[in-house]
């Protein structure tokens, strides 16, 4: 699930921009994890490049399956389906582990971050992470796609 990890990142960055916008601005946070580590250009001090954009975006698409934090309960199923596991997962007493499971998840993570009112910073940390924005897009468009593709899912947004 990485752009459920990338929004959550994201999410997270964002809580503490209040404390953090003067070293967001001033460049002191490390930008575009997900779009270096898939580029496989990790050095901080590298500057990336729209092929690096495009060739995280192939590893992307050729080597993961997407789930969606805001999708987790689809996410789940597609993952049992691709990788076999709906066959043993049948019972009803590890149906309603999974759902405790996702649930707690949910009830921990999803919906608690607010915005902060530092229009500044939120600008800096997007500008500077421009590459995994764009990265979370296509992550987000891959999902539509491999659920048609993949799971026989129908979808209006996959072209």
């Amino acid at each position: 699930m990485i752009c459920a990890d990338l929004c959550q990142c994201l999410q997270q960055c964002l809580t503490l921009l209040c404390s953090f916008s003067h070293h967001t601005i001033a460049g002191y946070l490390e930008d575009n994890i997900l779009t270096r580590t898939m580029s496989y250009k990790t050095n901080k001090d590298e500057i990336l490049t729209k092929s690096d954009l495009t060739l995280a975006k192939k590893v992307l698409k050729q080597k993961f399956i997407v789930g969606l934090f805001e999708e987790i309960e689809d996410s789940m199923k597609r993952f049992e389906t691709f990788f076999g596991f709906s066959a043993l997962n049948s019972g009803v007493e590890v149906q309603r582990c999974q759902q405790n499971e996702i649930d707690g998840i949910m009830e921990r993570y999803y919906n608690k971050v607010e915005m902060p009112n530092d229009n500044e910073a939120v600008l800096a940390l997007m500008e500077k992470n421009t590459f995994d924005l764009q990265l979370y897009d296509y992550a987000r468009y891959l999902y539509e796609y491999q659920g048609v593709a993949l799971f026989g899912i129908s979808s209006n947004n996959v072209e």
